[in-house]
């Protein structure tokens, strides 16, 4: 009697019991899914910019679309990926970027500052990510998708600037600019990061204001880092997207930052490295104009074996 084979789950596919196999995905099959569903979201949405521009949607560019969707959800959906992303953040495979963020904010003295820091992650696959300092950061995870009752459903391009207008101490926007299609819509994202950080606070005879932040509950007084007087923007890409970009580069990005009123105080960006980090403060110093025009696509690298990724203001 020949013994059937038992049929494996794929890696992207959810358990009955609701608990994904998170851990079974190897590095390589992880890389290569998150890389593809890049490839597919940037490939739908030149197509559908490409529709509304003309306003018809030909049978050959209808069926792209529909062959698109179909390998998207062939894959497992944007839950696949944000499964994947998961894995990518297990402390087996380096641990997650909140890592890199707590070092610096311990660096600049924000966990001795007598209150709780008011972080933002924007994207969160996780809710417990700065479990380990709650006892000063107060942290709001939100993602398109959530994966748990504690982040919250929210588009952060929709998000209501008015609502959270200087209210934020820190908004993290970890490997979630690069997923955004379009260049103009990643700009608005930092643009919006800068609005809704606390703002710089006046100089009182060359020192720095003490500020008095309210809360529900009692009144908090925070004195800021000597080095950091505004809000924190922590900004995380894989490297690639500005090692071997025709449009950007690590400096193009610090002056696209700068433009919209940012000041870089910390910086991890190696070429041999996976992803970058960056660290901005709210200045409002905006850069000076310049001849560079961010608005439009620049060329800053030659050669055929180049990705497209640039950030538009």
């Amino acid at each position: 009697m020949v013994r059937k084979r038992k049929q494996k789950t794929p890696i992207t596919q959810s358990t009955l019991s609701g608990v994904k196999p998170l851990d079974s995905a190897k590095p390589k099959s992880t890389r290569t899914l998150i890389r593809r569903f890049h490839v597919l979201i940037k490939r739908r949405a030149a197509l559908q910019k490409q529709k509304s521009k003309t306003g018809t949607e030909t049978s050959s560019l209808r069926t792209e679309l529909e062959e698109i969707d179909a390998e998207i959800e062939s894959m497992g959906g944007l839950e696949a990926y944000q499964n994947m992303s998961a894995i990518g953040q297990g402390k087996d495979r380096g641990g997650g970027s909140e890592t890199v963020l707590v070092g610096w904010m311990r660096e600049l003295g924000m966990d001795q500052s007598g209150g709780k820091v008011r972080l933002l992650e924007v994207g969160a696959l996780k809710h417990d990510n700065y479990g380990s300092c709650e006892s000063w950061v107060a942290c709001s995870p939100i993602d398109l998708r959530s994966r748990h009752p504690e982040i919250r459903e929210q588009d952060f391009l929709k998000l209501d600037v008015g609502e959270n207008e200087g209210k934020w101490d820190v908004v993290s926007l970890s490997l979630v600019v690069n997923f955004v299609p379009d260049s103009k819509d990643r700009g608005k994202m930092l643009s919006i990061a800068h609005d809704i950080l606390r703002p710089p606070s006046p100089s009182v005879n060359g020192g720095l204001l003490f500020l008095v932040l309210p809360t529900p509950s009692h009144d908090i007084l925070r004195p800021p880092s000597p080095s950091v007087n505004g809000g924190l923007l922590f900004l995380v890409l894989p490297t690639p997207c500005v090692a071997n970009s025709r449009y950007m580069t690590p400096e193009h990005l610090v002056s696209v930052c700068a433009r919209l009123g940012f000041t870089l105080i910390r910086d991890r960006c190696k070429s041999s490295g996976k992803v970058a980090y960056w660290l901005f403060t709210r200045s409002d110093k905006q850069a000076t104009r310049a001849s560079t025009d961010f608005t439009k696509k620049t060329v800053l690298r030659e050669g055929s074996d180049r990705n497209n990724f640039s950030i538009l203001l």
